[in-house]
């Protein structure tokens, strides 16, 4: 009964929230432009992740008892379950459901099929036959689909280079495969006939060494025709409440006149709250809805006064922790408050309430959002669902991995999983020596004695990117430059230009070469000792940009300021011979060189140019967080600063510093950091010193190489003198792994190892002794002899051991040759694998470098952690050398695990008790939340956690970090976060309600504007829509709309990454064109690469690809080093990936903005390319190319009318580009029917906002950006300009003569503001930039309007313009009050740095800041924003453009054409355009 009547209330409230609220429901989803796939093909490629064995058993199982009577989904779900439920934990289980809910296989599903289609493309005889198969084979590139044809395309030949036998990492290869048969991949669809048919035929020839079989899932044309599109989940819907900035009256001021307040603490229109909630708290969340429905009709949205507001976030705070469904309440609060907002206005707060939620919320100031799982912290603002399913993924691997080595279940397992996560290698040197030419001092120079000297200014808040300015050596820099060179100059006077700007000490250690590098030093260090740091300065830059470094030259510029040279060079104190000796030797012992650059000793990979202060820079703001951390835990103190105190070697003391550098043990690339499973980590005999033995060892060195190689074996000799080494900080053991030619000495140190009872005493001098011996004394007889001199007993016991380990055999086969690859030697050292081409000269430092390096970076944490671990042996069992051998593994478990912390310095959860939990026995997975209640990440995480705890056993703790005061509704928006629970509807099918954004009983009067929010790598855009989605006003729909609806498409998955130069120190390759294609297409996309991080996206989708440099100049000039070039792409998100370029040999002095001759191009291939390239250019010559955006269908109007009035001005061609990403599917769908019709090319190009770069919020602002921000990378390299034109402008003009006009260098041109004569007096009080910081500013330059203006690509590139404009960008807009016009205020500001040539102001005219008189005199019109009268600007229009509405009607005219089904083609619209008087006056005076 009380379940009816629950039941009964549900049904009433869904009922009387239906006739409460008018509004038309909003409904928005993403789709794929793929297909779905089968439930039961996404379950097996799940199951695969667990193991290969796993999906065998999984896949015969399904084959082997499908059913065609398993036709819904729900029945192929449930079988398929049935099935995996044996080969899987309960957990996984959930993990599975999960997986499902998001069909996070789904793009590795579409990957096999863009594989299979493209296979059957080039197997092109062969696949007409096999087309419309279910299943089909191919072996030796033939192919069947029948089973029984199999025998007669069977052969045992194979060509195992060709593109057909080739094998991918993510294939499923039948566990008893022979290497060495033929490859039969069979292309299949589970649960078809001929799948299982082919499935047990190859398996059985597997399992008999005939063939190699590869199963690949195959969805051939049949199965794609009957699908349908999937619906994405992992995705957010805003509906922002626009605000109209140009109104005509104040509607909030009258609406709210004679409004009357509403009691809330009585019943509201018959209901009484109080008393439904307490009979049903569990329905809080509905009745709280139904409560603001009512209301709603009572108050409007914006009715709340500033005290109403105040407590909001408490009362909010209050509601979610008093509901028995917290995390619903805090999702349905978070994502509905303008509608809540008046009801939780008025919620009582006790006094004793407040004072808890505001003390909890006291607790949390210094948090960020942040979840924690298990212990490792992530940034609740940047997850998403893909990455919670990886974490939770990677946790259940990291559990299954300490369980298979014996480690007892324990919460404490979770530490290490938590671990902080260091997959690179910072090389730190001790560069510290009194050899360094210091060229400032902080503590003592005056110029920086406005600077504070206390530390405490560490703490003082700063707006990102801003320095903190203290008078003390914290930050030193330490530059090696041969200043014999040009580039060495050019790096001592690199820093000089900053010196009073950022608060580093910098000096130099000279790595001197010739007489012209001794000269250079001895008259610097003369001339900074005498006259001061600026002249030395002086000296330096005008030898550096003279470019003549001759000593006739050094000698004629160092004469005017040390005087006579010869009396100069006989001064004994001018002799620097010593010094500069003493620096070789120096450099040498710490293996350092000319070009390298320590900051506080980290190595810092050097840029060209201007940049390198920003790598340096960027590099000191990594390291002031432990800086400031050692300051607050009382490290480093203001006491300490004494005379006497050297700051800079206290620092390297503190971070572990290494005494000297090796390239192999600190790759400069990371690519050249590889690590080796712990599974690939033979057991074997390790040898520890006599003072470690009973210790246990964190670090382990494996030696891989030929023994019977005198090398090796002294490589090892010193491996083993270091082990020796009495008080090590950080002890290491070591062992070796040989080649088969190794074998016998390796049996026979094995051998004495175990004769002298493993006491490294008795073993170590023997093993070196023999180790020690020439090629030709390794002999049966000789080893006898050695090891008779220790004794009877021991030789006895070596000669048994020997004959018996000969007996058994070599154990490791071509175990080494797999970790040698293309060197003759390796050192794993923990399971980091180190090649070594050579180990001649590599001696104790070497190891002791490797042990530091590896401890430090990896090894010391695990180490720390050890004890806490139980074992599941005997305790007699639990040795050092048991610990010892654990450890190592754990290390080498961790370094490839893909989980564990990714920031250091993240702080640690709360202690504080917490605002809500939900508590489950034996949780698999501990959940730490820490949010603000009202904003945007509330908003987003709130769905994720729920979907977390609906899959999976959980222990949530939440911490609402309550806003205290407010001064205005935090959230002006409502919000859906799409992340459903997999379902069937009643017929078996996946229900169609997943995926879908859902939004009812919205205010139907309000102007409202849908973006939708999706994961940084992910492109989308709008694929159907019948309405305006950026101006909704649901009481203007159709009466007969019932939904609302909106379709988005995921156009692509963007492959991101950087790009480095390794020939230029590691600089980004500026403006290289890199090419993506696969095997079909070799040129589907291509990007450039920005100088900001070398950053770069290409456009792909789920599919084997390959990236290449283009044609011509970027792969003439550069190669790709240490990267195929194929790219896997089969998930919803792609990982950053790392491409390393050199510059050719012989060709390093070439520049990408270098116009090239046909000479430089050398052979006939090149040669063509060097014409392709002449081609384009001369054909782009003619072409006017115009760029625009525009959002809303009003603006798409006004863009149709622009485009009208450049075609019919323009003479020469004219092409459009538009930015897609805020386009409606009506313009995209019409603008090709205009572009025929009227004769232009259009092209749509679209950049996805970079996630690295500081995002805006509101719709507008990420318009403004995507106008200045990106233009560098939105157009092909070839095209030399473009104008930007707005929207809503008209152009009465051939813009040739705009494309035409010399900018004189400067890379962009823009109008300035009437000024003078032309400008408008009625609006003189709303030119901001005529007074306060930009009358400042500017200094007397212009300001410009950013409604037209033209940009010449080339030079915008070569100047790095565009990545300046980036740089200023993210350091400006850290301040919400800076860049208020964005695309405007932004090169504006940078005028100083990035020249604007200014065109003539009869260019640009618009009402509001011009005269009447000077538009009879302009070239193009705007319809600016009149903030004096605040006119529509479809009004402005007609009544000051008289073409404007025969333009419009023209647009219209075509609208109707194309729905009409065609387009009747003319050249020009101009036939109809009339024209203005004045117009036909100037052309009679002209007459």
């Amino acid at each position: 009964m009380a379940g009816m009547k629950i039941s009964l209330l549900l049904l009433c409230l869904c009922l009387l929230q239906g006739l409460v609220s008018s509004s038309v429901p909003v409904e928005a989803t993403i789709r794929t432009p793929w297909a779905t796939f089968p439930i039961h093909s996404e379950i097996s490629e799940f199951v695969a992740t667990a193991s290969n064995t796993k999906f065998w058993s999984f896949l015969d199982g399904i084959l082997n008892s499908w059913s065609d009577e398993f036709v819904t989904d729900k029945q192929q779900y449930d079988h398929a379950v049935s099935v995996a439920s044996p080969l899987l934990g309960s957990t996984e289980l959930s993990l599975l459901d999960y997986s499902l809910s998001l069909h996070y296989f789904n793009p590795r599903l579409e990957m096999y099929r863009q594989l299979s289609k493209q296979t059957l493309a080039r197997l092109s005889t062969e696949a007409a036959q096999v087309e419309n198969c279910t299943a089909w084979v191919t072996i030796n590139g033939k192919t069947t689909c029948s089973p029984e044809d199999f025998e007669d395309i069977f052969s045992s030949d194979m060509d195992p280079d060709a593109w057909y036998n080739q094998l991918y990492s993510f294939d499923h290869t039948f566990p008893s495969n022979v290497e060495t048969a033929p490859i039969a991949i069979l292309y299949g669809a589970i649960g078809e006939t001929n799948t299982g048919k082919f499935h047990r035929l190859l398996s059985e020839r597997a399992e008999s060494g005939i063939v190699r079989y590869v199963f690949r899932h195959y969805f051939g044309s049949p199965f794609v025709a009957g699908s349908e599109f999937l619906n994405v989940q992992g995705f957010g819907i805003d509906l922002a409440l626009k605000s109209l900035e140009y109104k005509v009256i104040d509607e909030d001021r009258q609406e709210s006149k004679g409004k009357k307040e509403v009691d809330e603490s009585g019943p509201i229109q018959g209901f009484d709250f109080a008393k439904l909630t307490k009979k049903w708290p569990e329905y809080s969340s509905e009745l709280l809805s139904f409560k603001a429905s009512l209301m709603s009709e009572e108050f409007d949205l914006e009715t709340l006064k500033v005290w109403e507001v105040a407590d909001l976030g408490v009362q909010a705070t209050k509601k979610i922790i008093e509901s028995p469904e917290p995390l619903r309440m805090l999702r349905d609060i978070s994502q509905n408050l303008p509608s809540l907002a008046h009801t939780l206005a008025r919620e009582r707060v006790d006094e004793e309430q407040l004072v808890q939620i505001s003390a909890a919320a006291s607790h949390l100031v210094e948090y960020k959002d942040t979840l924690w799982i298990n212990g490792i912290p992530y940034d609740a603002a940047s997850i998403d669902p893909f990455m919670l399913y990886k974490t939770m993924e990677n946790q259940l691997s990291g559990l299954a991995f300490f369980n298979s080595t014996g480690v007892k279940p324990s919460p404490k397992v979770q530490k290490f999983l938590s671990l902080h996560k260091n997959l690179g290698v910072v090389a730190k040197v001790n560069v510290e020596t009194e050899l360094i030419d210091w060229s400032n001092n902080l503590r003592a120079d005056r110029m920086y004695q406005r600077w504070s000297p206390n530390l405490d200014v560490l703490n003082e808040n700063r707006f990102q990117g801003q320095f903190a300015y203290i008078s003390q050596n914290l930050y030193s820099a330490v530059l090696v430059v041969d200043p014999g060179t040009k580039e060495g100059l050019e790096k001592m006077i690199d820093l000089a230009n900053y010196m009073q700007q950022v608060p580093l000490r910098f000096g130099y250690l000279f790595d001197v070469n010739n007489e012209q590098g001794v000269a250079m030093v001895k008259y610097w260090r003369a001339i900074k000792e005498r006259q001061g740091i600026w002249p030395a300065f002086q000296f330096v830059a005008y030898l550096w940009r003279s470019g003549d470094l001759s000593m006739e030259s050094i000698n004629s510029v160092a004469v005017q300021m040390v005087g006579n040279i010869d009396a100069f060079n006989k001064d004994p104190a001018n002799d620097v011979s010593e010094y500069l000796e003493e620096t070789k030797k120096f450099l040498e012992a710490k293996g350092i060189s000319a070009g390298m650059s320590f900051l506080n000793g980290h190595l810092v990979a050097s840029d060209e140019g201007n940049n390198f202060i920003s790598v340096i820079a960027q590099k000191m703001f990594e390291l002031e967080g432990e800086i400031k951390t050692w300051f607050n835990e009382g490290k480093l103190t203001n006491a300490m600063f004494t005379k006497n105190f050297n700051v800079h070697q206290w620092i390297l003391e503190q971070t572990n510093s290494g005494a000297s550098y090796d390239p192999v043990v600190y790759p400069q690339n990371k690519a050249d950091l590889k690590f080796i499973d712990h599974s690939e980590i033979p057991s074997l005999t390790y040898l520890v010193g006599p003072d470690y033995r009973d210790q246990v060892i964190p670090v382990s060195h494996i030696i891989v190489g030929d023994l019977s190689k005198k090398p090796i074996r002294n490589f090892i000799v010193a491996a083993l003198n270091r082990i020796e080494t009495s008080n090590l900080d950080i002890p290491a053991r070591v062992s070796w792994l040989t080649t088969k030619d190794g074998e016998f000495l390796h049996f026979a140190l094995e051998s004495i190892i175990s004769a002298s009872g493993a006491n490294p005493q008795n073993y170590l001098p023997i093993v070196k002794k023999i180790l020690s011996l020439e090629d030709s004394q390794i002999t049966k007889p000789k080893l006898l002899e050695i090891v008779s001199q220790y004794g009877r007993k021991i030789s006895e016991k070596y000669q048994a051991s020997l004959d018996k380990l000969e007996a058994a055999g070599f154990p490791f086969g071509s175990k080494a040759e797999h970790f040698l690859e293309n060197s003759d030697c390796a050192l794993i050292t923990n399971g980091r694998l180190l090649a070594i081409e050579s180990p001649e000269g590599k001696g104790t430092s070497f190891f002791g470098m490797a042990e530091s390096s590896e401890f430090f970076a990896r090894a010391q944490a695990p180490s720390n952690l050890l004890e806490e671990l139980s074992f599941d042996v005997d305790s007699d069992l639990v040795t050092s050398e048991f610990l010892s051998e654990k450890l190592m593994r754990i290390v080498a478990f961790l370094n490839k695990y893909e989980g564990g912390s990714t920031n250091p310095r993240a702080l640690s959860p709360p202690s504080t008790p917490p605002s809500f939990e939900i508590n489950e026995k034996d949780a698999d997975f501990k959940l730490i939340l820490v949010v603000d209640p009202l904003s945007t990440v509330a908003q987003k995480v709130s769905p994720m956690i729920a979907a977390l705890v609906d899959h999976f056993e959980v222990d949530l703790e939440v911490h609402l970090k309550t806003p205290t005061r407010l001064s205005d509704i935090p959230l002006k928006n409502f919000y859906r976060y799409v992340v459903d629970k997999f379902s069937f509807d009643e017929d078996g099918k996946l229900s169609k309600s997943n995926g879908v954004a859902s939004f009812l009983n919205l205010p139907d009067k309000r102007l409202l504007s849908m973006t939708v929010h999706v994961p940084g790598s992910w492109l989308v855009s709008s694929y159907e829509a019948d309405y305006d989605l950026d101006n909704i006003v649901l009481s203007k729909l159709p009466k007969s709309t019932s939904v609302f609806t909106a379709v988005f498409q995921l156009d692509h998955i963007l492959i991101e990454g950087t790009c480095a130069d390794l020939s230029q120190q590691k600089a980004a390759p500026r403006a290289l064109e890199i090419v993506l294609g696969n095997s079909i297409d070799a040129h589907t996309t291509d990007s450039l690469v920005m100088s900001n991080l070398g950053y770069f996206q290409l456009k792909a989708s789920p599919n084997i690809w390959n990236i290449k440099l283009a044609d011509g100049q970027p792969n003439y000039i550069y190669k790709v080093e240490g990267f195929t070039g194929q790219i896997i792409m089969d998930s919803w998100v792609a990982p950053m990936r790392e491409l390393n370029v050199r510059k050719r040999e012989g060709r390093e002095h070439l520049s990408l903005f270098q116009s090239l001759t046909k000479e430089d191009f050398e052979t006939e291939g090149e040669e063509a390319a060097f014409k392709q390239i002449e081609k384009v250019k001369t054909e782009d010559e003619e072409t006017i190319h115009i760029f625009s955006l525009a959002s809303g269908h009003l603006y798409e109007r006004f863009l149709k009318i622009m485009m009208l009035s450049v075609v019919n001005n323009t003479k020469s061609p004219v092409k459009f580009w538009f930015l897609s990403n805020f386009l409606s599917p009506q313009f995209k769908k019409f603008v090709p029917h205009f572009a025929e019709k009227y004769n232009f090319s259009v092209e749509l190009v679209t950049y996805k906002w970079p996630d690295w770069l500081h995002h805006q919020t509101e719709k507008q602002r990420i318009i403004w950006g995507y106008k200045i921000l990106f233009l560098d990378v939105l157009f092909p390299v070839d095209l030399k300009k473009v104008i930007y034109v707005d929207a809503d402008q008209i152009v009465r003009t051939d813009m040739k003569e705009l494309m035409e006009f010399d900018l004189e260098g400067a890379p962009y041109g823009y109008t300035p503001f009437c000024s003078g004569k032309l400008k408008n007096p009625e609006t003189t009080g709303f030119r901001f930039w005529d007074s306060g910081f930009w009358e400042s500013h500017l200094g007397g330059k212009p300001y410009h309007i950013s409604a037209l203006y033209v940009v010449d690509l080339h030079q915008l590139r070569k100047t790095a313009a565009a990545d300046r404009l980036r740089a200023t960008y993210a350091q400006l807009s850290q301040d919400p009050n800076s860049l208020s016009n964005l695309d405007q205020d932004l090169p504006n500001y940078l005028q100083f740095n990035i020249p604007i040539k200014s065109l003539p102001e009869n260019w640009l005219w618009c009402e509001t800041w011009c005269t009447k008189d000077s538009q009879q005199n302009a070239k193009t019109i705007d319809l600016c924003n009149n903030p004096l009268t605040k006119v529509p600007k479809l009004e402005a229009a007609t009544r000051l453009i008289p073409e404007w509405t025969t333009y419009d009607n023209l647009a219209k005219e075509v609208e109707e054409e194309v729905k009409n089904g065609g387009v009747k083609k003319e050249t020009k619209p101009n036939q109809s355009v009339p024209k203005k008087a004045d117009e036909e006056q100037r052309e009679k005076e002209d007459l």
